[in-house]
């Protein structure tokens, strides 16, 4: 079957209300070598807690709430000084939304820990791993294996607090970056909570591979969510570091009129028609529908 019969016979329909990525700490003390954010070129800051609730007041008018929120974008959530007033206030304005936090577990100890298992609507905790050995996790992440150790006891410590938050330990399966060998050595150790990050968006390996195999498989991504990045502008890509696709701002738009408006639009139509290549961004990104 080609591209496109699959395309007609399973089109994509865009959420009604998208999930919602904020991007309140665009900092980060990783250096993950597959990570857009070593190459991010974007002016980096904090989102303001004024800016904070006035789009959680803006989601708390939705007739349905969004589903879920993930508190970051390419930063680590924990290095946030404001990271616990950002869950309270989601929890507090937005009860019926999920929280979903991504997070390197370098800076998780039993204080914040303690503090984090009481946010109610937490759900989902991953955890960026890598690598079996202390050199593979110190080279791919420029973090000290001493946070493998940390991460284990943060594991351990919410299973036993709080069974109900799903736990992934982020891992790639790429041979560029793992051995075969240390793979097996990942997934036993870390059984059941390995989840597979493919090496997609800005690696570099990921762009060079699709100027040679495109992509015309539609991205799911912008179909369901999308970005707010710290200063209020609204970003289409998860996987866009440096905003390259905005599509407006949230300090002058309601973020539904930006959802529905003509530009995201624009986007999910080139992707639905097969021609995601026809956006500079898209052409060298693998993501696409699961």
């Amino acid at each position: 079957m080609k591209v496109s019969e699959y395309l007609k016979a399973n089109p994509i329909v865009p959420s009604e209300y998208p999930n919602i990525h904020l991007d309140t700490y665009a900092y980060c003390n990783a250096s993950c070598i597959f990570c857009g954010y070593s190459d991010m070129t974007m002016k980096k800051g904090r989102m303001s807690r004024g800016l904070l609730n006035h789009i959680l007041d803006d989601i708390a008018l939705w007739d349905t709430p969004t589903k879920e929120i993930v508190p970051i974008h390419y930063g680590e959530f924990f290095l946030n000084p404001d990271w616990l007033y950002v869950l309270e206030c989601i929890q507090g304005k937005l009860p019926r939304t999920k929280i979903a936090i991504p997070t390197n577990g370098s800076l998780l100890d039993d204080s914040k820990i303690d503090r984090l298992v009481r946010i109610r609507t937490l759900h989902y905790l991953s955890f960026s791993v890598y690598g079996f050995f202390d050199e593979t996790y110190e080279r791919l992440t420029g973090l000290s294996p001493d946070a493998i150790g940390r991460i284990e006891h943060a594991i351990t410590r919410i299973r036993q607090l709080r069974p109900d938050i799903h736990i992934a330990v982020g891992a790639t399966f790429h041979p560029p970056f793992i051995t075969d060998y240390e793979t097996r050595l990942l997934l036993r150790k870390w059984h059941p909570y390995v989840q597979c990050h493919i090496v997609i968006g800005n690696s570099q390996m990921n762009k060079d591979f699709m100027k040679d195999y495109p992509s015309e498989i539609p991205c799911i991504s912008i179909f369901l969510s999308f970005i707010v990045l710290w200063d209020g502008r609204v970003c289409l890509c998860c996987y866009d570091p440096n905003g390259e696709i905005i599509v407006g701002d949230v300090k002058r738009e309601r973020l539904l009129d930006i959802w529905q408006g003509e530009l995201v639009r624009k986007y999910q139509n080139i992707h639905a028609a097969g021609k995601r290549d026809m956006i500079p961004l898209c052409r060298t990104c693998s993501f696409a529908c699961p």
